[in-house]
């Protein structure tokens, strides 16, 4: 972390790998939030903050308390309990 936040200012998004690399449908790693938290601390309000991968009904809210802006990968939280599955373009 200490490398990257010198140069951190250059962009507009910082986006924060919250699972494993590799495969979909991974479960969220909580430490990462701790770097969300430390990059908040540092740059406020100045730059969004997204957690990619792992984000569900249950995980976003410690993201959104941590500083995320919003979640990068947000297909689990399209399928909740309390939205419809996304309808698939039509076939041609």
């Amino acid at each position: 972390m200490e490398a990257v936040l010198p140069h951190v200012e250059a962009f507009d998004l910082i986006l924060v790998l919250s699972v494993h690399p590799g495969y979909s449908g991974q479960a969220f790693i909580p430490e990462v939030l701790e770097q969300v938290r430390t990059l908040r601390e540092h740059f406020g309000d100045s730059i969004r903050i997204e957690a990619d991968g792992g984000v569900s009904p249950e995980t976003a809210p410690a993201s959104r308390d941590a500083g995320c802006a919003a979640p990068g990968s947000p297909p689990p939280l399209s399928r909740a309990a309390n939205r419809p599955a996304p309808t698939p373009p039509p076939s041609r």
